[in-house]
């Protein structure tokens, strides 16, 4: 299915469930922060098809917005769209000890969230949050990169460009008012890649408003 059409589907989800909600509906607008961790390791090594099968911890920058309402006094239930920007990332070759550093895929995710609120006051909340989704890739080419040894080198595209992904994590909503708040979340975010998973810290900062 392409990325349109499913993200007209969260769309059509996300309106159906923002009239439904009322005045309880919050939206929010978040800048992200992924703190991805070293995958990889020297036995996933395949002369002409691996060459550089470990990838060093890096981070990438994204956004992304989302909306959420209650299911009961403490649960909550929403929607999170992501877009990833990438990074840059170290890879390594351990046959010859040589490295590339490269520039990550962008990519957008697409998550159904669920929360907790485990303490609620008026001007602030602490809540538990996770949620699963759809991870896509939208570069469509090969990108082709010389290494610190000289040797011109294709970094290819994941296998699958669609992968499941999920996270877990708690986080903080201080309110101004009755309608703007700021968030913070922290989270464990993990990706499916087909030939190489990653997972990694994710941080949340942005502007909640609810109506």
């Amino acid at each position: 299915m392409k990325f349109s059409k499913i993200f007209g589907i969260f769309a059509i989800l996300i309106f159906f469930f923002s009239v439904k909600a009322y005045s309880k509906t919050g939206l929010f607008i978040f800048g992200a922060m992924n703190f991805i961790n070293s995958s990889g390791s020297a036995s996933d090594y395949k002369e002409g098809e691996n060459d550089f099968p470990i990838k060093n911890a890096h981070r990438t920058n994204g956004f992304g917005f989302g909306v959420s309402f209650p299911l009961s006094k403490n649960f909550f239930i929403g929607f999170e769209g992501h877009y990833s920007l990438g990074g840059r990332a170290t890879l390594e070759d351990p046959s010859d000890n040589d490295s590339v550093e490269i520039d990550t895929y962008k990519n957008s995710s697409l998550f159904l969230t669920l929360g907790f609120d485990v303490f609620k006051s008026r001007n602030f909340n602490l809540f538990l949050n996770g949620g699963a989704g759809l991870n896509l890739i939208l570069e469509k080419e090969t990108k082709i990169y010389t290494s610190k040894l000289g040797y011109e080198t294709q970094i290819l595209l994941p296998k699958s460009k669609n992968s499941l992904a999920g996270f877990g994590g708690i986080g903080i909503l201080y309110k101004m008012n009755n309608s703007i708040g700021f968030l913070l979340n922290s989270r464990y975010l993990y990706i499916s890649y087909e030939d190489n998973p990653e997972n990694g810290l994710e941080i949340l900062a942005g502007l909640n408003i609810s109506f």
